[in-house]
């Protein structure tokens, strides 16, 4: 039987598989590790790229001129407040169409721009004119009277500034003018005033306008004061109506009296009244003209005579008071003032104003002083064994449009001879 020969160096059958399978058992831990960092080096070489790219990119589009957007986050815009628009009914001041206005009572004349100031109807006794200029704020009178009191310039001067209540108003006078200009809230006033008829007549300017339109007004009111002037041709002279009527007895009626700032006035007979001073030798009375809607109430003693009138949204009264008081020994007109002036404080206040007088043609003295939210101007008059005490008490703001009252009565008053 032939035997399969065998050579020893031969291996076995199996031999090889199992030594394959023990090689790859002993190869395969470095075959797995050399497969990881082959992954690693590619991710490493993508990252790579992609951060080339992305830079790449970038520069591209700054060359380009582009910014990359941002995102913010929204948020509401504030919107600046609108700026407060002008009123409507707001004009341009234009001052292109003067005019010139004459008082054909007392000769006073003025040019003023007829396109700003709108004339306003005559008062009753024609003694001025108010203009007003509504859309712009401002107006403007004139106005005449007599110098009942026979003030200097100075005294007039001194009686409108404590009219306008403003202790740092600038002042201007001559020999038969003055002017002032002052401030009141937020507006600016100016006042000029002339003399004339021997300073017999008093007329008077003022012009009111905003200050924040002083810019605008300034030039048209220089131009409206430097033609405000009384012309002496007027026939009527003005010095007729400032001479006091002196009746040969307070009984005998006289002419009806005329209008005054706005108001009708009545003439009086105090002895008709009732008026009496007893214990005195001469004849105690007087005729004087008051406000005719007036109410009238008589001192206790019989002494005094009050007339109180009264002002729409004013809830007190305005009062026209008269007194005779009988001469004391010692006593003079200037004694009978400094009590008068110490019982009313007088003494301690600033801005009174004091200045003799001739009044119904008897001596007297005149005096004007602020009482706090009220203004008093009293005379006394020097008569024989008597003294007459006239008074006139008014709200300050109230003042200007009643003084009339108190000029009226002292031009007009005449005692009983």
């Amino acid at each position: 039987m032939a035997r399969t020969a065998i050579e020893p160096d031969a291996p076995a059958p199996g031999a090889s598989v199992a030594a394959s399978a023990a090689a790859s058992k002993a190869s395969a831990p470095g075959s797995q590790g050399e497969s990881f960092d082959r992954r690693r080096k590619s991710a490493v070489i993508a990252l790579v790229i992609a951060g080339v790219a992305v830079l790449f990119g970038t520069l591209l589009l700054m060359r380009s001129g582009e910014t990359p957007t941002v995102t913010k986050p929204v948020t509401a815009e504030k919107t600046p407040p609108a700026a407060t628009p002008p009123p409507r009914d707001a004009k341009p001041i234009v001052a292109s169409r003067w005019e010139s206005y004459t008082n054909i009572r007392y000769g006073v004349m003025i040019d003023y721009p007829a396109d700003l100031f709108a004339i306003q109807p005559p008062p009753p006794d024609n003694a001025g004119r108010e203009f007003t200029a509504a859309q712009a704020g401002a107006r403007f009178f004139i106005y005449s009277h007599a110098n009942a009191l026979n003030f200097s310039v100075a005294e007039l001067q001194a009686e409108d500034v404590l009219d306008i209540g403003d202790a740092a108003a600038v002042k201007q006078s001559g020999r038969d003018w003055y002017e002032i200009v002052a401030a009141k809230g937020a507006e600016s006033i100016l006042r000029r005033v002339l003399l004339n008829e021997g300073g017999t007549m008093v007329h008077r300017l003022e012009i009111t306008y905003p200050k924040a339109a002083a810019a605008a007004f300034e030039p048209i009111v220089a131009r409206m004061v430097k033609s405000f002037r009384v012309d002496p041709a007027i026939p009527e002279k003005a010095a007729r109506d400032a001479e006091p009527r002196v009746p040969a007895s307070p009984t005998q009626p006289a002419s009806p009296p005329a209008q005054t700032g706005g108001l009708s006035y009545r003439h009086i007979d105090s002895i008709g009244l009732g008026l009496r001073l007893a214990g005195t030798k001469s004849k105690v009375g007087f005729a004087v003209d008051v406000p005719a809607d007036w109410s009238m109430t008589q001192g206790a003693d019989g002494d005094s005579l009050f007339f109180a009138g009264r002002h729409p949204g004013y809830g007190g009264e305005i009062v026209l008071a008269f007194i005779v008081e009988p001469r004391r020994a010692g006593d003079t007109l200037e004694r009978k003032v400094e009590e008068q002036r110490a019982q009313l404080d007088a003494p301690s206040r600033k801005n009174v104003s004091q200045g003799a007088a001739r009044i119904g043609l008897h001596p007297a003295i005149l005096v004007a002083m602020p009482m706090g939210e009220f203004r008093k101007t009293f005379a006394y008059i020097e008569k024989d064994d008597h003294f007459y005490f006239v008074q006139l008490h008014a709200p300050t703001a109230l003042y200007p449009k009643y003084a009339a009252v108190l000029e009226r009565a002292l031009s007009s008053i005449a005692f009983a001879e």
